[in-house]
């Protein structure tokens, strides 16, 4: 060989090797265009048990409505209809069809213009995660990355991007998003016409809106189902048929039936979403990252039951009160799913979820006082308790009707949940052990200055009505205790434990169903129930179960502003509690039968009634606790700030406060006219002191 010859061979190999090194290059930048950020700032989107959407986020990016979309979720013959008419050799190419390829080519060369594109679902996929104008270096550039999204994600993922990513006008991306929007159902049941409309869209989707184009959009649609009745994706008939069919004139709301609480669940996805990226050194683009469903939750909420809350939610505004909002949770004990929430009745005046805000919950923690006392045999439901003003010495605190029944039962004290018999329960077996009692295994009571009194159960320590809707449950199951998810397929074991013995659980449960009726329900026997009125009204509640169902109501004012109107537990709560177990379908628990003293009819002897006077004993002792301003019979005046404050001394622990009757946090109180006044006072100890004086105005 010459050396002549040697120095071409040479120059070739460099030449080649200058080749493929560039198109190395070249390949490796068009991968490196590739990012699914697009995909992954998609809606939150929440789920009810049978799929429908219950609440949503927009995207992270551009606000659009954007939701992840398989081709699980799109009927059959919108499949079909797509790939006949945009990637009719989808199945059997890499990402780029050579034969659309050549014909594009031809067509443009003998047309001289860019009229087809031959983009295959790679392709308008490559083009929708990098942006790229219409360029023919970009289309070739596109190919590269429709052959690598090909073999990196296969062709279901190719489906996934697709269906998720393209533009059906407007802000809004994705199939399922848009049959929502233009048809107001899922993609699943999509028509012929429907899944033409859906197919010629992302072609040109401001142009082919139905709502601002009408007749371009009708052409595309009817060029659509031709060419699939050509392809035998429908029939002859079906092609006259969808011919006919109008579009439609205007986009649907998609419906939330389910927004605070949604809103609550994206809050906690978001939290676990920011912690995984966090502690993962994983890069975005991994292959495993279209099978999540970090921002999709497909919860165990009811369709049925959602409606009927937010139909009660309108019903409750009609005339509600401008500070107040009715919330509401609904359990299912035999699943220990949560079937229905309603975070807030209004919006505007609070988006919180107020289920799992920390409220009052008044009288509504007085059964566990009377379930715990029965468990260390202290209590029978027939025990003679004291419905007595002086029960606690000189401090005297009312019902909440302002009436004194003298010896009651307990059964009775209960369902009419009268105060004085109830502090006489909790004092039985003391405030501290109860509180421990219900916080020992999770912390369900935010107790006032971290310290328990006698005042618990009269509403002064704070729970959310999730976790009180579950204590209400707990009883309903034979004091078992049990977390209950809104995952509609839950992979985690719930907690649960013993909080109760069974034969107390069941006798509280029992005795709740004789809680007098809301008028409008007089022949519902079954309902176990209770009601909570919170300080200063600013919380109604009622808590109840029927069968399997446990079901928690709230009318509160979020921001504790005290409206003029005076909800309660029983007249303006529980209505909401019975219509919504009426309406609801229940079905019967299979209960162990029971055999215990506890369900019977007498109670024993020594529980005959409660010793009131061993009870009493540490309150007829030598008194230390006292009021030293305003002492008794004294004339006093507010000071500047229009204040009396109130001094004491020889407390132990924290003080509960009541002015006329009424409770203060606080050790003063404005007066808002003159006259006479009553102040009591309860240390941690049950010592108290009363002291009556006169205010008078400067």
């Amino acid at each position: 060989m010459s050396k002549r010859q040697r120095n071409i061979y040479v120059i070739l190999a460099l030449l080649i090797l200058s080749v493929l090194s560039a198109c190395t290059v070249f390949v490796y930048d068009c991968i490196d265009e590739i990012f699914l950020d697009k995909y992954e700032k998609r809606s939150y989107v929440l789920y009810s048990d049978k799929g429908n959407v219950l609440a949503y986020t927009l995207s992270d990016d551009n606000s659009s409505l954007r939701f992840k979309t398989t081709k699980d979720d799109v009927s059959d013959l919108y499949l079909k209809m797509l790939i006949a008419n945009e990637d009719k050799r989808f199945y059997s190419h890499i990402g780029v069809d050579p034969l659309s390829l050549c014909r594009a080519i031809f067509y443009n060369l003998k047309n001289q213009s860019v009229g087809s594109g031959a983009s295959t679902l790679a392709m308008q996929v490559a083009k929708r995660l990098t942006g790229h104008k219409r360029t023919y270096f970009n289309k070739i550039k596109e190919m590269v990355q429709a052959i690598y999204l090909t073999l990196k994600y296969k062709r279901e993922g190719i489906l996934t991007l697709y269906l998720t990513l393209s533009p059906f006008g407007g802000n809004v991306e994705g199939v399922k998003a848009a049959s929502l929007t233009w048809f107001n159902h899922l993609p699943n049941t999509l028509n012929p016409s429907e899944a033409a409309l859906l197919t010629a869209l992302p072609r040109a989707p401001e142009l082919i809106r139905p709502d601002k184009n009408k007749k371009r959009a009708l052409y595309y649609k009817n060029e659509v189902l031709k060419l699939a009745n050509k392809a035998n994706v429908i029939t002859k008939e079906q092609l006259t048929l969808s011919l006919k069919e109008t579009l439609p004139c205007r986009r649907y709301s998609i419906s939330q039936n389910s927004l605070t609480f949604g809103n609550y669940v994206f809050s906690l996805k978001k939290q676990d979403l920011n912690l995984k990226k966090s502690e993962s050194t994983t890069a975005s683009n991994n292959s495993n990252s279209l099978n999540s469903a970090d921002k999709e939750i497909f919860s165990s909420l009811d369709d049925a039951l959602q409606i009927e809350l937010n139909n009660l939610a309108e019903k409750f505004e009609h005339t509600a009160d401008k500070n107040y909002v009715l919330s509401a949770i609904v359990l299912d004990i035999k699943t220990h799913q949560i079937k229905g929430v309603l975070g807030s009745s209004s919006n505007e005046k609070s988006s919180l979820c107020l289920p799992f805000r920390l409220r009052s919950p008044g009288s509504a923690l007085k059964p566990f006082a009377y379930a715990y006392a029965m468990e260390k045999g202290l209590l029978h439901p027939n025990t003679i308790l004291h419905d007595k003003q002086n029960l606690y010495g000189t401090w005297s605190p009312n019902n909440f009707s302002r009436k004194f029944t003298g010896e009651v039962t307990a059964k009775k004290a209960l369902t009419y949940s009268l105060n004085l018999p109830a502090l006489e329960v909790l004092n039985l077996v003391g405030a501290n052990s109860f509180s421990k009692k219900l916080n020992l295994h999770e912390d369900l009571l935010k107790l006032r200055h971290n310290k328990s009194d006698l005042s618990i159960v009269l509403g002064s320590a704070s729970i959310n009505l999730y976790n009180l809707a579950r204590l209400y449950a707990m009883l309903n199951e034979d004091g078992l205790m049990h977390e209950f998810t809104y995952q509609k397929n839950s992979n985690s074991n719930l907690n649960e434990y013993r909080i109760f013995a069974k034969d107390s659980a069941r006798a509280v449960f029992d005795i709740l169903k004789e809680t007098p009726r809301p008028y409008l329900y007089p022949e519902q026997k079954q309902i176990s129930y209770k009601t909570g009125t919170a300080y200063e009204f600013t919380d109604a509640l009622a808590i109840g179960s029927l069968n399997n169902l446990t079901v928690a109501v709230s009318i509160s004012s979020p921001y504790n502003i005290k409206g003029n109107t005076h909800y309660t537990g029983y007249d303006s709560a529980a209505p909401f509690l019975f219509e919504i177990l009426s309406k609801s379908k229940t079905s019967k628990l299979n209960k162990e039968t029971l055999t215990s003293p506890l369900l019977s009819t007498e109670a024993p002897i020594a529980l005959k009634e409660l010793n009131l006077t061993r009870l009493n004993h540490s309150f007829n002792n030598e008194k230390k606790l006292e009021i030293t301003f305003p002492s008794n019979g004294q004339t006093v005046s507010p000071d500047s700030l229009g204040k009396i404050h109130i001094k004491t001394k020889g407390q132990s622990g924290s003080l509960v406060i009541t002015v006329n009757n009424e409770q203060f946090e606080q050790n003063y109180f404005e007066p808002k006219d003159e006259g006479f006044y009553c102040i009591t006072v309860l240390d941690e100890k049950g010592q108290t002191d009363t002291s009556k004086f006169k205010v008078e105005f400067k």
